[in-house]
């Protein structure tokens, strides 16, 4: 909510201007330019000045001013900044599909998808987080007591291509191969009716109610669906709805079939869900012409499904490879914990927090004790082993929220967020105790390893992460200076 809050700061300072401007487009970027113009700055600009005059993080306001425009963004691929800026994307876009209408949102699908791809979500992973999104949207607007949309067709809509819109030129010279329901309470007319579907070659399915037809419906997967209507009123208009409320239905090109003197109302009809009519005493040309069109309609259905079925598993295997690659660039390729850049980068976002909540914080800083002797003995392939398997150990022996990451060569760090130095000698001691009690190595060979630790926690003093991180490195040398094999920690020997 706080990533759109320039937007409400405009429309308070600017009421009737700002509402020009938002009734002018739908098109995001010309909105900016639009505010810039006007205002001096845009909306997400202006979100994030106000996040930083407020005392946000750095990474909260940043992330802000960019997450409309990830592309453009200065944040190092895998970083903690930008995987907030793309996860901003991606909210914002989940809440501008929600805020536009069914015949809107459908060309914004496809850049939803990409959206959650860059955050490592794939396609079948979105339609579920969106419902739950509308769902918590609800219960928020229950509690604060405000209006809320209908978004029954979001299923759908993620799922299926929409109703198309306005005349195409393409013109098709025969009827391919269709499933067609007729509905139609007079026999003789649907016998006669489907008499002449058969003869051009189409399936045909007969019901003689809507009850029926709405079990048919559901059983089979309908091209064109022709229902008879006694008129075009209010009456025939709630029967067309609840037919199209099937989802069958909802996908199925339908012909209203009425009497002539049905014609002149014929646009209740179709706003209730008809694409076309036909009248009772039709020419078999004017029945060709309505299945020429409905043909029209579905080839450019198929088109759009088969175009938008070929972005969203793009989107997929896209997500899936910045998933991979983000893991990558975020973990040591030999140890497999996290990688330095990561680490530092984790240990600058808990150092802002702790200062702007005054939180205890605590740094450990931790070596593998005559690392070199493990590597001129046992060679080096061995000394790999041995570096993975003390990552291992120390992942296990600390806790959910510590921050466990490879310095360089033997010297690993653990960040603990709002743990005091107690806590902190607490835990190196655990993982010393845990390293004299293991073996190393290959299962034939196993031998003891032993390990250093230099404790520091924050203190007023400190001014950047790296002046912590400075003194847990002299604690560590006076650890190894004292025997190696402890902990030692700032102020204690």
């Amino acid at each position: 909510m706080l990533s759109g809050i320039g937007r409400l700061a405009l429309a308070t300072a600017f009421p009737r201007e700002y509402a020009e401007i938002l009734g002018a487009t739908q098109d995001e970027s010309v909105r900016r330019a639009e505010e810039t113009a006007r205002f001096g700055l845009d909306h997400a600009q202006l979100s994030a000045e106000l996040l930083q005059d407020w005392g946000l993080p750095d990474i909260f306001h940043q992330a802000v001013r960019h997450h409309e425009s990830p592309a453009d963004s200065p944040f190092d691929a895998g970083s903690r900044a930008q995987a907030l800026t793309l996860a901003l994307h991606f909210a914002a876009r989940v809440g501008g599909l929600l805020n536009l209408d069914a015949a809107q949102r459908w060309e914004k699908v496809p850049s939803l998808y990409q959206a959650a791809a860059q955050i490592g979500l794939e396609d079948h992973e979105v339609p579920p987080l969106v419902e739950r999104v509308i769902e918590q949207w609800r219960d928020w607007g229950q509690e604060l007591r405000l209006p809320t949309r209908d978004f029954s067709d979001i299923k759908l809509l993620l799922t299926s291509p929409p109703e198309p819109n306005g005349d195409d030129p393409m013109a098709a010279l025969v009827v391919l191969p269709m499933r067609v329901a007729l509905v139609a309470r007079d026999a003789k007319r649907l016998r006669a009716l489907a008499d002449t579907l058969d003869a051009m070659g189409l399936r045909v399915e007969l019901a003689t109610d809507p009850e029926n037809a709405l079990k048919r419906l559901n059983e089979l997967q309908i091209d064109v669906m022709i229902v008879e209507l006694p008129d075009s009123g209010e009456v025939s208009a709630h029967d067309l709805r609840d037919l199209r409320a099937c989802e069958s239905a909802r996908q199925a090109y339908c012909i209203a079939l009425i009497p002539a003197e049905a014609e002149a109302g014929v646009a209740r009809l179709m706003l209730a869900g008809a694409a076309d009519y036909l009248l009772r005493d039709h020419t078999e040309a004017a029945l060709l012409a309505r299945l020429n069109a409905a043909q029209r309609v579905m080839t450019l259905q198929s088109a759009v499904r088969a175009e938008r079925e070929s972005a969203i598993r793009s989107s997929g295997d896209w997500a899936r490879s910045n998933r991979r690659l983000l893991r990558e660039a975020l973990t040591d390729p030999l140890t497999q914990v996290h990688n330095r850049r990561y680490g530092l980068d984790r240990f600058a976002q808990e150092w802002s927090f702790a200062q702007h909540n005054g939180t205890p914080l605590s740094c450990l800083m931790l070596d593998v004790d005559h690392f070199k002797r493990v590597n001129d003995r046992y060679g080096h392939e061995t000394g790999d082993l041995v570096l993975t398997q003390v990552a291992r150990l120390i992942e296990r022996n600390c806790r959910k929220d510590d921050v466990v990451f490879r310095y360089g060569g033997e010297e690993f760090c653990v960040v603990g967020p709002n743990t005091g130095e107690r806590e902190a000698v607490q835990l190196g001691e655990r993982i010393v105790e845990a390293m004299r009690a293991a073996r190393f190595g290959e299962d034939s060979r196993h031998f003891a390893v032993t390990m250093s630790i230099g404790v520091a926690t924050r203190v007023e003093a400190d001014r950047e992460p790296e002046h912590l991180i400075a003194r847990a490195d002299k604690a560590l040398y006076a650890a190894k200076a004292a025997g190696r094999d402890r902990v030692v920690a700032t102020g204690r020997s």
